[in-house]
């Protein structure tokens, strides 16, 4: 077992030597015959993803509106990437939403927003808006939970979606894993002055 598992994770704070000598001090030789078994337990987080659409249809209008707003206070920092971001989410997302057209999806980790998703499936195009996990909440699986949420509300595992050029380092993973294939680039001047969008799964007219 010691020579395939961290001693660490065992018996903490003593060399793999003395691990050993404890161990055979637990299970003597005619125990240590029948072989062993090794469990590794993780603390399991609390991860929840919360549905904007679902909240209407069952009509909890006060969490639906505290749900979208701090969505919302989350993106904020993506208006220098999307400057019309203010307008655009107020007056056509959450509108849309109502409307069953759009969605803004929400995972929380230990009731704290790790992520957020903003969809549209609309005028025949299925797109993914918005797509970021906080910093703090990366390799912890929010993005694989978030990503099963898009895919059902979209009804596909490739959706149109528009990544900053600089950005894409930070989705190589999704792209490789989904296998997004990319179809377009965007002139700078499209939504700022900083960056080309590069363009997955479809085109911009």
């Amino acid at each position: 077992m010691l020579d395939h598992e961290d001693s660490q994770n065992i018996i903490p704070g003593v060399t793999k030597y003395k691990a050993l000598e404890i161990l055979q001090g637990i299970y003597p030789e005619e125990k240590e015959a029948l072989g062993v078994y090794a469990f590794q337990i993780e603390q399991e987080i609390g991860m929840q993803i919360i549905s904007a659409t679902k909240l209407v249809e069952r009509k909890k209008y006060n969490t639906f509106a505290n749900v979208v707003a701090k969505a919302y206070s989350v993106t904020d920092c993506i208006c220098k990437d999307y400057p019309n971001h203010f307008n655009w989410y107020w007056s056509k997302t959450v509108p849309a939403v109502l409307k069953g057209t759009r969605e803004i999806l929400v995972c929380t980790v230990e009731r704290e927003i790790a992520g957020v998703a903003f969809l549209k499936r609309e005028d025949g195009e299925k797109k993914i808006c918005t797509f970021l996990v906080l910093e703090n909440y990366r390799r912890m699986g929010v993005s694989t939970e978030l990503l099963k949420r898009v895919f059902d509300f979209l009804g596909t595992t490739k959706p149109l979606i528009t990544i900053a050029d600089y950005k894409l380092k930070m989705f190589e993973g999704i792209i490789k894993k989904y296998e997004w294939q990319q179809t377009q680039v965007l002139n700078e001047g499209y939504y700022n002055s900083i960056s080309r969008e590069i363009v997955f799964n479809g085109k911009i007219s």
